[in-house]
């Protein structure tokens, strides 16, 4: 996932560049890679976005990082306690079945805020192949 992942970290580049938040290492970083891009090389191999035959695709990175994204908001909701209101007075509780949160509550949830059909969502949550998009690095 080396792609996906240098992929991430030009796009949060990206981010911090519109929204005026650039660091003086992320200048830094980019008159090195315009330079040597100045100088003949390939923009590809310069910003280490060159994907592999077993890797994925550039175009599959968007899609990708949006399903991370839903995941990151799912994983958020899987504590094992909550917290509930009864009668005025915050009580945590532990929740009784994880997996029906989960299918009732927080996939239709999280679809809907991230523009996902809940039966899709559900499904990627389960397919081991983006199970990788999981974890924080992701």
């Amino acid at each position: 996932m080396k792609l996906y992942q240098n992929m991430k970290k030009l796009d949060d580049l990206a981010n911090r560049l519109g929204n005026g938040e650039q660091t003086q290492a992320d200048l830094d970083y980019l008159a090195k890679c315009l330079s040597s891009i100045c100088d003949g090389d390939d923009a590809h191999v310069v910003f280490d976005i060159k994907p592999t035959s077993k890797g994925m695709r550039r175009s599959d990175y968007r899609p990708h990082r949006k399903i991370a994204d839903a995941f990151k908001r799912i994983t958020a909701f899987t504590d094992p306690l909550e917290v509930i209101d009864d009668g005025g007075i915050l009580k945590v509780v532990e929740v009784k079945s994880k997996r029906d949160r989960l299918q009732k509550i927080v996939i239709p949830r999280v679809a809907g805020e991230c523009g996902f059909d809940a039966d899709t969502l559900g499904q990627y949550w389960k397919e081991k192949k983006y199970a990788h998009l999981k974890t924080a690095e992701a």
